[in-house]
Order: structure tokens, then sequence, then C-alpha cells
């Protein structure tokens, strides 16, 4: 019997801990939900974790429920910190076609315990009275008041629970990828541009070489590290080679083209890219071109 209480005590105790470890309840059937991998330990939760804009296009998006409310199309990216600060989601309308809902990336858990689904903490009638978006918006943004407007309407306190679970316990269900809540532009030289608009543009250097073409994107939703371009080069070795590139070196120009502030041998040159490399990057003004692989 001491035996069997011991297992018992030491099964509840393993269980208290995996709640506490950041596993999920699904609303409304109590039932854990194992997420996609382990806590990894502090040394590693530490390091900076990149998705890429390929991997995020076209995930289909859930709500709390387990609906399906749409699929993210697209990424509005802040071009001062070169973060990106909404998910643009292509979702049917009620009257038939489709709407282009506007979704604070604090609000929108990108990697969740399905494969290729994203989640966010919203029930389906409230769904239907989400902010739309349009391209010429990217210039209403910079506006405190719209930003406050898009901010409030998915604030969690304004929901009401349906499923009978604490609020402790909803946060739980769907965790938001981002870490910025309030997304208050400042107003002040803000403005933004979409992640799509730079895939497949061309790229040169500051002296007028070709280099390649931007192929994708890296963004890190969690940590505010800045995004970076995936620039695809020929001719640096026998492969086409990939190197990633803070966007902030990046200017685009009126033909489309992309510049990049550095020549040829900067890419030559350059160090395999690693996460940390970036761990003082918001501190330190120096610029530099990593090769990539992934």
């Amino acid at each position: 019997m001491r035996f069997v209480g011991t297992a018992l005590i030491a099964g509840t105790i393993g269980l208290f801990s995996l709640l506490t470890q950041g596993e999920w309840i699904r609303a409304g059937t109590e039932k854990l939900i194992e997420p996609k991998s382990a806590t990894p330990p502090k040394s590693q939760a530490a390091s900076v974790r990149f998705q890429h804009f390929h991997d995020i296009e076209g995930l289909t998006v859930e709500n709390v429920d387990g609906q399906k409310i749409g699929r993210i199309t697209d990424l509005v990216v802040e071009r001062n910190t070169m973060q990106p600060k909404y998910v643009i989601i292509k979702s049917g309308s009620f009257l038939g076609g489709h709407r282009l809902i506007l979704v604070p990336t604090s609000t929108i858990a990108i990697t969740t315990a399905k494969v290729g689904i994203a989640a966010i903490d919203i029930t389906k009638q409230k769904w239907k009275h989400a902010p739309e978006f349009s391209k010429k918006d990217l210039t209403s943004l910079a506006q405190p008041d719209k930003a406050r407007q898009v901010t409030r309407f998915y604030d969690r306190s304004e929901r009401v629970a349906r499923s009978g679970f604490t609020a402790e316990q909803r946060q739980r269900d769907v965790s938001p990828t981002g870490h910025d809540t309030t997304l208050l532009a400042s107003g002040k030289n803000v403005s933004y541009m979409l992640a799509s608009e730079l895939i497949g543009r061309s790229v040169i250097g500051r002296e007028g070489s070709e280099i390649g073409e931007v192929s994708d994107l890296m963004m890190d939703f969690a940590g505010g590290k800045p995004t970076l371009a995936i620039i695809s080069v020929d001719g640096i070795s026998n492969a086409e080679d990939q190197f990633a590139v803070p966007l902030r070196m990046l200017t685009s120009r009126a033909d489309q083209k992309v510049v990049v502030d550095a020549n040829r041998s900067a890419f030559q040159h350059a160090r395999q890219f690693r996460p940390s490399n970036l761990a003082n990057a918001e501190k330190s003004e120096k610029h530099e071109i990593f090769r990539y692989e992934r």
C-alpha cells in the first residue's frame, strides 16, 4: 500500500509539472494537447527563433474552438524596427467571396500543436467583425488611433469564456506568438511594408554589381530581433549560395530592384549564420552578412 500511495503522489506531481511547463488544455474538452516539442533548456530557450515567410504563408488559421477561419497570405513589417507587426489572413465572407483580415502578431500563435495550423483566441461570431485590410491601409496604420483600434478589437479582456474555464486556462490554450501586446504606433516616422513585396526582387551591390535576388525572409516573432532577408547568390561557389542579410541593409529603388549596403566581396567572406550572432543586434550599429544554410 505504501508503494501504491507513493506512485500516486509521484503521478500527481508529474501531471502538475506538465501543466505548469506549457501544456495546453483544449477549450471545452479538458484534454491535454502536447506541444510539438518539449520545453527546451534555458540556454536554448534564450536563443533567437526565426520563422521563414514561406513557411508562414499559406498556414491555416483556427479559432479557439478549432474552427478554420482563414489562411495567412502576408505579413506587415514596420520599416523602422524591421519587425513583423501584423498578419494578414484571407477569410471567407458570409456573403461569398473573401475578406483580408488584419491581425496583430502579438495575438496569433504561429506555432501550435497542430502541424501547419496557426491559432487565434477568438470566436467565430466576433471574427465576422474583425478589422479588414487593403494595401492603402499601410499608411493609416502609422496613426496611433488606427493602431489602438485594431489592438482593442483583439483584447482578451473583451471576450467571454464560453467554455467555463478560467482566464488563465484559456490563455494556456492559445498562446500568442508576439512579445508586444500594445502595438501602438509612436507616430514618429512610422511606416509599413508588405513582406511579399520583397520576395523575388533583384539585389544589386552599392557599386552597382549584380548580387542575386531575395528568396525568403526570416523573422523573430517572439524575441524582437531584426528581420533578415535571404538572398540567393550565383557565382560565389559552384552552387547557388544563400545569405542572411539584415533587412536594414536593403533599400528599394523605383525600378523595383533592391540595393544592399555592401559589395560582392562581403558575400564572399561572410561567416556562417548562427542565431547567437544576433544576440546583441539591437545594441549594435554594425550590419553583417552571413552565409546561410537551412
